[in-house]
């Protein structure tokens, strides 16, 4: 029935960093009804303790509503390291991953206690090319936390005009002008939220009125994206409405018009009325447009049954609610949710985190309505959970989840359902000052069908997931088409990608353009006849490999040849 097969990575060292086996599912036909498989290993196994990461959450006291958590490559070796708030004694965790096992730096990172540390997200504020870290706290400043190399961080938050005390929740970032430096949108609860422009990675000014966003909201997460497809990054923010009978508190969606920002909350059906608190995104029905998923809460015992809201996103403008059609209403008190192919089948599943109530995996089998079947899967935790970051963590292609339980430690559930199936995961490498790419889409095609990935930093609730567009494949042994497009417009196609593998991709500009000086030169001339001549030699052959397909051979020397004769 199964076969497997090894199959490696290259780093920008040249060398193996990683080596990952998948099991390639070849039984056609059946990819979207499977249960586990009998006999097999159990389909999430819950291993903190013995992958090494060990940070436990007290009682949420003072209220953050929540501890933020990241997936997050600091040290540049392409695997996802951890970090994580909300211990008693108010250490950040910091935990580097060394071949799918967490080694905790955080006592050497340099980081602050930060006693109310709320929401979490990373990202290259200034453009040397390693993650910085900015982390929100509950009436205590927000801190700017500069990556120094080595798991060391720097407090810079003073210098980058970036001191704010106040109700900070979740953030999100995106390159909202399109300058090519990432800015920074501040969520807090009960007062203004700020936008900040990033002024070329030294300082950030807030245009929140200028860029026209303003007003008091109870806000819990807001979320870069591009919601029409147009190439600029909207903003959608989930609000929290407090009480039954507040009707003016309201989600709100802003269109990004030429830098500025446009209320479209109603006449985009978007305007929804919740207690709410997270905001997944996702192409769940592959029409090339990401829907939304807001969490609200359900109390039984007061009578209070208040679904979760699922957007659907027409292209067009609008969207429409469909939670109950889709069998996501949950009825439970719900925080943070992530859209996730747990069983790389090609069908998006969804993971709902409860105050009250088990924790919820609707699985997705191909048609409406979803399915819960968290049980059956083994992760249907209970007590009060807020939090869930996902990330391939042990190399193997499949997604793992952490989740964070209030007086517990943080949960660790390693994914083998998804060994299962093939994969396929895109990492796009773009220009300075952005080289991981935030912002950018990939699409992928199987087929008729396209599916669609957006790198994201700021979503889900309080949380930073992996910045990789990873997808499901099932029976799949390679991606008919795969279209990046990068955040300042560039595209690239490419064409028969196989499966099982981390494919990296660079912007146009970055290809044969060896020391990124915007020219051609003999280095580079030399570089590409060694890469004919000897590809294992070759160090970085992705920036060399113009077609795409994975090798750099004579099919490419078109493509080197337009590349060589378009710079000086």
């Amino acid at each position: 029935m199964t076969s497997r097969r090894a199959v490696s990575v290259r780093g920008v060292s040249g060398a193996i960093v990683h080596r990952v086996s998948a099991i390639a599912y070849l039984a056609v036909g059946f990819l979207s009804t499977e249960l586990p498989v009998a006999g097999a290993e159990q389909p999430f196994t819950e291993e903190s303790a013995a992958r090494g990461l060990s940070y436990s959450v007290p009682t949420d006291q003072p209220i953050p509503y929540g501890r933020g958590m990241a997936f997050v490559d600091l040290d540049g070796d392409r695997d996802p390291d951890f970090v994580c708030t909300g211990a008693a004694t108010y250490q950040i965790g910091i935990y580097e991953n060394i071949g799918g096992v967490f080694v905790n730096r955080s006592s050497t990172s340099g980081i602050p206690f930060m006693q109310r540390a709320s929401g979490v997200v990373a990202f290259d504020f200034d453009g040397d090319s390693d993650l910085d870290l900015f982390i929100t706290q509950w009436s205590l400043e927000n801190k700017l936390l500069r990556n120094d190399g080595g798991f060391q961080f720097t407090d810079i938050t003073a210098a980058a005009q970036l001191s704010h005390y106040g109700s900070g929740t979740g953030p999100t970032v995106a390159d909202f002008d399109g300058d090519g430096w990432l800015d920074l949108f501040v969520s807090f609860y009960g007062e203004e939220n700020i936008l900040y422009r990033n002024d070329g990675g030294q300082q950030f000014q807030d245009v929140s009125a200028a860029a026209g966003i303003s007003g008091v909201f109870n806000t819990l997460q807001s979320a870069f994206f591009d919601m029409d497809s147009d190439g600029d990054k909207d903003l959608y923010v989930s609000n929290d409405r407090r009480t039954s009978y507040n009707l003016v508190e309201h989600n709100r969606l802003y269109e990004n018009v030429g830098g500025t920002f446009v209320d479209i909350s109603a006449a985009s059906g978007t305007d929804v009325h919740l207690m709410s608190m997270n905001i997944g995104l996702a192409d769940l029905d592959n029409n090339g447009f990401l829907d939304i998923y807001c969490t609200n809460l359900t109390i039984s015992e007061l009578g209070l049954y208040y679904p979760n809201v699922l957007l659907m996103n027409a292209g067009d403008g609008t969207f429409t609610q469909q939670q109950q059609a889709a069998g996501v209403e949950s009825l439970r008190f719900g925080w943070g949710a992530a859209f996730i192919d747990f069983n790389n089948d090609k069908q998006l599943d969804l993971y709902v985190c409860n105050q009250i109530g088990n924790n919820r995996l609707y699985v997705n089998k191909g048609q409406w309505p979803l399915i819960d079947e968290a049980n059956l899967y083994g992760v249907d935790l209970g007590g009060d959970t807020r939090c869930v970051a996902v990330a391939d963590i042990d190399a193997d292609g499949d997604l793992d989840m952490a989740v964070q339980k209030y007086a517990d430690h943080i949960y660790l559930y390693i994914n083998h359902e998804g060994e299962q199936r093939n994969w396929l995961r895109i990492e796009p490498v773009g220009r300075l000052p952005n080289r991981q790419s935030i912002g950018a889409t990939v699409r992928v095609r199987t087929g008729q069908v396209w599916r669609l990935h957006e790198i994201l930093a700021g979503s889900n609730y309080k949380v930073q997931n992996e910045l990789i567009a990873h997808f499901g494949m099932g029976s799949d042994t390679a991606a008919d088409e795969v279209v990046i497009r990068w955040y300042d417009g560039a595209e690239r196609t490419l064409t028969m990608l196989p499966a099982n593998e981390v494919h990296k991709v660079y912007h146009p500009d970055l290809l044969g353009d060896l020391d990124e000086d915007g020219t051609i030169s003999d280095f580079e001339r030399s570089a590409f006849i060694e890469a004919l001549l000897e590809p294992a030699e070759v160090t970085e052959p992705e920036r060399l490999d113009f077609n795409g397909d994975g090798t750099v051979d004579g099919r490419d020397i078109r493509g080197w040849i337009a590349r060589a004769t378009s710079t000086p």
